[in-house]
């Protein structure tokens, strides 16, 4: 059967059954553009799949704190990360399934930790190498360790109406 590169761990068949293998797709949010544009995708493929989406933040133990104690940091990272992932679920509303999962720790070990309940992981790579929570290092990690294909989207490749053609 021909087949589809989409990344170097990802070859997607191009049959009609393409989509339906991922029912479980990982997004990790570092809440950038390149995260957003790996959402977007993440939805466009979990309408075309019937696939539940589990929307990953990590509150990643390494952060320096900028003032005050690391224990009153470290609450506020969780709370505003829990707030930033639920308001991003809440807006999928009616269109996919979608849930939630924050975890603690190194971003890369955290998110591969994730990947290995997971049919797919979608993670955005952002073009000019400034990341944020995703950095070079964790990014590299991730795409080499992660239990589950992974698809990387370049943030200035994702398009408003993003659709995959099942007939490339």
């Amino acid at each position: 059967m021909p087949a589809v590169e989409i990344s170097r761990h990802l070859t997607v068949p191009t049959s009609t059954e393409a989509f339906t293998v991922f029912r479980r797709i990982l997004v990790p949010m570092d809440f950038s553009q390149a995260s957003d544009a790996a959402l977007q995708c993440a939805v466009t493929l979990a309408l075309q799949s019937s696939a539940t989406l589990t929307l990953l933040h990590v509150i990643d133990v390494s952060t320096q704190v900028s003032s005050g104690d690391a224990h009153s940091f470290m609450q506020q990272l969780w709370q505003d990360g829990a707030t930033r992932i639920a308001q991003l679920a809440r807006s999928l509303t009616g269109r996919v399934e979608a849930h939630t999962k924050l975890a603690e720790g190194l971003p890369w070990e955290a998110i591969v930790r994730s990947s290995a309940e997971f049919d797919l992981l979608v993670l955005g790579e952002k073009r000019n190498h400034k990341h944020n929570l995703f950095s070079t290092h964790t990014f590299r990690r991730v795409v080499e360790h992660a239990c589950c294909p992974v698809l990387v989207v370049h943030e200035s490749e994702v398009k408003p109406e993003l659709s995959f053609s099942r007939d490339f």
